[in-house]
């Protein structure tokens, strides 16, 4: 039904952001939100504006945000799965704008929710942003410590390439951002 339709969209507009096809990605994520809207659905709505800010984040990072923390507010309430990842995408928006206490705030966030221990490609995820942020903080030896662990831990190719990207630290966080949004 329409529900099948939002969804389909919004993870389109996922699919073609890492295709390259940013402008066909934000399209399809604005007619998920479009078509939430009208009938309605509050997850869709929620899951729509979470890509379409994902969509956004090398382009425009304000909006990109305001996108996110809306959906990232909503899902709290729900408590759905996919609260995660939006406090792990906005952790990571957070660390790019050097609002360090917003992003380790969003990672204490992450660590405390119970449902995270199920998901284990987050705990991952979340350890990389970890790495960013302590990089930020010039803790560069716990920096490096957590990505070894990611590495060491890691049986999961991307999350592998994701911490190794990271460990160049910041002139590769726009190939992290796509890496971790590709996952």
């Amino acid at each position: 039904g329409i529900e099948d339709e939002i969804v389909s969209l919004a993870y389109l507009s996922r699919c073609e952001y890492l295709l390259g096809q940013r402008e066909r990605a934000l399209s399809s994520s604005k007619r998920s939100i479009d078509l939430a809207k009208k009938h309605k659905h509050k997850l869709g709505i929620l899951l729509s504006n979470l890509y379409y800010g994902k969509a956004l984040i090398n382009q425009d990072l304000d909006l990109a945000i305001s996108h996110v923390q809306q959906s990232f507010d909503g899902l709290e309430l729900l408590n759905s799965y996919h609260l995660i990842d939006a406090a792990l995408t906005l952790s990571l928006m957070f660390v790019q704008l050097r609002n360090l206490t917003k992003a380790k705030e969003l990672l204490d966030y992450v660590q405390n929710k119970s449902a995270f221990t199920y998901q284990r490609h987050k705990q991952l995820e979340s350890r990389v942003i970890q790495s960013l942020y302590m990089r930020q903080q010039g803790l560069l030896g716990e920096a490096e410590h957590v990505l070894t662990y990611v590495i060491s831990d890691s049986k999961e190719s991307g999350y592998l390439l994701l911490a190794r990207i990271t460990n160049g630290y910041l002139e590769n966080l726009r190939a992290a951002n796509l890496l971790m949004y590709a996952l």
